[in-house]
């Protein structure tokens, strides 16, 4: 697995399925990011702490890069349907990107906590 992946982090979160926002970054774990010196700016960094999340795989669509705040909203309704509530703002990981002819398919590996 690489040191860094590419994540989409929702910002602004609501608990509302269509309200919050998400952008993209990248994401390490501490370790690695220790082993690589790389700096620390408590301004731009986020820690994710263990949380118990419903977990899945999705396929983004094509517009992902432009509204990558998308990718949770199949997920966070199919999380209310199962009576579970989420507790703190999604996120998740780019696994590849599918190209088909002009289209690109952006696979999302989806972390979603809940209570």
């Amino acid at each position: 697995m690489p040191a860094t992946h590419l994540s989409v982090f929702c910002t602004g979160w609501k608990n509302e399925t269509d309200e919050s926002t998400a952008v993209l970054g990248y994401s390490i774990r501490p370790e690695e990011a220790e082993k690589l010196n790389l700096p620390f700016d408590k301004g731009k960094m986020v820690s994710l702490h263990s949380l118990p999340c419903y977990h899945t795989i999705v396929t983004a669509d094509s517009d992902f890069a432009y509204f990558p705040g998308k990718v949770f909203h199949k997920t966070l309704e199919a999380i209310r349907e199962r009576n579970l509530v989420p507790s703190s703002a999604p996120f998740g990981n780019v696994l590849l990107v599918d190209v088909d002819s002009n289209t690109t398919h952006p696979i999302v590996e989806l972390w979603c906590p809940i209570h």
